[in-house]
């Protein structure tokens, strides 16, 4: 104790000997490491301190990397996590549901692959690509913060979905990019309801004016054509009368095909029984009675349906009306001659996807303008000169009903090919189709 002061010594001793090696006194050296030692107790304290601010840490870090283990894997939106060039690195299961792909399937994809189905124009937003490169490219040049647009693509089974992607950028302190985190979220039904809507305001007068004009005209028109038909049996030879009875016979056929859609435009809504029904049978009496038009416009007509398929709870004369307007379609669609390809298969669910058939009506025409696919299915919109615009917006409507959807792929020289998709089990969930 120095000053009251307990010292801490570090204490060494060296014998003295003499010439015969006896130890005849010492050398002691005292020296004081009492600041050293008061050192090294501050040091441990530090390091106690420390060890327990990592540990604390080390736990905020694995609590917050599971909070956000669960905000990711629990997000109703899809989201996924994209190096810097776009390639996925990792999904979360709502975009895996949204989409209908296993995780493994999408990682390793880049961003871009996710639409390369969609078809170009079939919303409107051909330049969507190029729009959301070059958002991107501001992102990665810091000129902005995040973006969001809408964008369309396509479910596994072909299935069109709208979605509105959010995109922001992660970065390191340095301020280099390590990923990207998009974020799609699924407006498909918002902007159906929003389009549906509109179009009921539309066709709400169109269709009580459409019904009695149906009704109106229609009767008298069946009288002309029976009055027609009476006429030309009369006739014999290859007259100029008999000529101009049979062009009247087709204008009479032709108006009262308009009359028909008409009246289906009213009825389009109203409710229909449905029966488990044998599709090969109604696609082969649909190519029977269109096998004349066929002809005529010198079409081959091939169908394939795959021997599995079960019978799909149906109003088989309202999904007879969907075969024959698409059939006609695609006839009309070749007028030098063509093949038309009808084909049935058995689409199993994945993913959450329910169980159904999917029917594709395929034609070697002149394909369809990207300006016009994407208002092929309004009401009153054809690019024929003598067509009403209503048989595919009826068509839709069939199909929606039957908890179904159709969608369309063309291009310019390259043929159309309607896509109709039905579910294996009535809407409402009662299954109804059956393997007998």
């Amino acid at each position: 104790v120095v000053g009251g002061e307990p010292r801490t010594l570090l204490n060494y001793a060296v014998p003295i000997r003499d010439e015969q090696e006896q130890v005849v006194g010492a050398v002691a050296v005292h020296v004081d490491i009492t600041a050293r030692k008061r050192a090294e107790r501050e040091l441990q304290a530090l390091n106690e301190i420390l060890e327990e601010r990592v540990a604390q840490r080390t736990s905020e870090l694995q609590a917050s990397e599971a909070r956000f283990r669960a905000i990711f894997e629990e997000a109703a939106l899809g989201i996924a996590l994209t190096d810097p060039q776009g390639r996925i690195t990792q999904t979360n299961p709502a975009l895996q549901a949204m989409l209908g792909y296993l995780p493994e399937e999408l990682t390793g994809l880049t961003y871009d692959a996710l639409f390369e189905r969609h078809a170009a124009g079939e919303d409107g937003s051909q330049d969507a690509p190029a729009q959301e490169a070059a958002l991107y490219g501001e992102l990665l040049a810091g000129a902005r913060q995040s973006y969001r647009l809408e964008r369309s693509l396509r479910h596994r089974d072909g299935r069109p979905l709208r979605v509105r992607v959010m995109v922001s950028l992660i970065r390191d302190p340095a301020g280099v990019p390590r990923y990207a985190v998009r974020m799609l979220e699924d407006v498909t039904a918002q902007r159906e309801t929003q389009a549906a809507l509109l179009q009921a305001e539309k066709l709400a007068v169109t269709g009580r004016l459409a019904a009695s004009f149906a009704h109106e005209i229609g009767n008298p028109l069946q009288s002309i054509l029976s009055v027609l038909s009476v006429l030309r049996d009369g006739m014999a030879g290859q007259s100029e009368d008999l000529r101009l009875l049979q062009v009247a016979e087709e204008e009479i056929v032709r108006a009262s095909n308009i009359v028909r859609q008409l009246r289906d435009l009213h009825r389009r809504s109203e409710p229909a029984e449905r029966r488990p029904t044998d599709l090969r049978e109604l696609l082969e009496s649909s190519l029977l009675l269109t096998r004349q038009q066929a002809k005529s416009h010198e079409v081959a007509v091939h169908l394939e349906v795959a021997e599995d398929l079960p019978r799909v709870p149906l109003a088989a004369d309202q999904m007879q009306q969907v075969f024959l307007n698409l059939i006609l379609n695609g006839i009309e669609a070749m007028p030098g001659g063509g093949v038309l390809r009808v084909r049935a298969v058995r689409t199993p669910g994945h993913n959450g996807a329910a169980d159904g058939v999917r029917l594709d009506f395929s034609d070697t025409g002149a394909g369809i303008a990207p300006e016009d696919l994407p208002r092929v299915f309004e009401s009153f919109y054809s690019t024929k000169p003598s067509g009403l615009g209503l048989g595919l917006y009826v068509s839709h409507g069939i199909v929606q009903q039957h908890g179904g959807h159709i969608t369309v792929e063309s291009a310019p020289g390259q043929g159309t090919t309607f896509s109709v998709w039905l579910p294996l089990s009535a809407p409402g969930g009662d299954v109804e189709a059956n393997d007998g």
